[in-house]
């Protein structure tokens, strides 16, 4: 059995890569996590992971987390560990992660406060 762990999977490159394996991979052989800040997001890339195959028994665990807030990471990554485990389940564990922001698209120089710099910093280096 695969573990699927993909991290920005609302829409995108992320939500690409779930649809994707949810293709390539038999519904038992599959277990997904898939994060991000939109629950919403998330719902729809569910639904195209399964569209034709509802009629399978699918083991994907959706989780709302904003990886870039380190006052609630701790949290939210034992939540997506406690969905994972056993992990001697898995003969192979895949992380995909694509969480991110373009955020303010301007010079840094411009960006409004040292906290929005910082955030960005957070989520784009340090979150990985």
């Amino acid at each position: 059995m695969m573990l699927l762990i993909v991290s920005g999977a609302s829409r995108g490159f992320g939500q690409a890569v779930a649809v994707e394996f949810s293709k390539t991979n038999n519904a038992s052989n599959l277990k997904a996590i898939l994060t991000a800040r939109s629950l919403e997001g998330l719902k729809k890339t569910k639904e195209l992971m399964i569209a034709g195959k509802e009629h399978m028994e699918w083991d994907i665990s959706l989780h709302t987390s904003d990886l870039g807030n380190m006052e609630t990471l701790d949290n939210d990554l034992g939540e997506m560990v406690k969905a994972a485990k056993p992990f001697e389940q898995y003969d192979r564990i895949i992380i995909v992660n694509n969480a991110g922001s373009l955020g303010h698209l301007g010079e840094v120089a411009k960006m409004a406060s040292v906290e929005e710099l910082s955030r960005a910093v957070d989520l784009n280096i340090t979150s990985s």
